[in-house]
């Protein structure tokens, strides 16, 4: 006596295997690299250069402190002379980019110009303990660069 199997069961059975085949089969071939981490205190300079690019080009320096935690950015003016705001937000990785969304402009009480403050998206390179952060924006062209050392792990 032949057992007649139906379509669906056919299908069904052929089907799994071949899910299965490719579970199996490409388990070790995808490999996320994970996104870098920023977590920590950090000590640096801030640069701001107007006209960027341009034979009258200006570039202002500031000495900072900086905080990422998991999802928030801290910046801290370590100069005296309080030339600038001291911004704070939320940032996002993304690749080899950086979002910072600022929150709080930080600008009460100093004779900073809360345009200058690190917003936006920023190209990220991490070589060693340190995190450098660049943007270029707007027309003329500014450059904004945070140059960070770590001091906590």
């Amino acid at each position: 006596m032949i057992r007649k199997i139906s379509k669906g069961t056919v299908i069904g059975i052929v089907s799994a295997l071949v899910i299965l085949a490719i579970a199996i089969g490409c388990s070790s071939d995808i490999v996320l690299k994970p996104l870098p981490s920023l977590i920590g205190d950090y000590q640096g300079r801030y640069l701001v250069t107007t006209n960027y690019g341009s034979t009258n080009a200006s570039t202002k320096e500031y000495r900072i402190t900086w905080r990422f935690t998991d999802q928030k950015y801290y910046m801290y003016d370590d100069d005296p002379a309080q030339e600038f705001c001291v911004p704070s937000g939320n940032y996002t990785l993304s690749g080899s980019d950086a979002t910072l969304d600022q929150i709080i402009d930080g600008c009460a009480g100093v004779v900073g110009n809360p345009e200058y403050n690190p917003t936006g998206t920023f190209q990220l390179r991490q070589p060693g303990d340190s995190v450098v952060l660049a943007q270029i924006s707007g027309t003329p062209a500014t450059q904004k660069q945070l140059l960070l050392v770590k001091t906590t792990k």
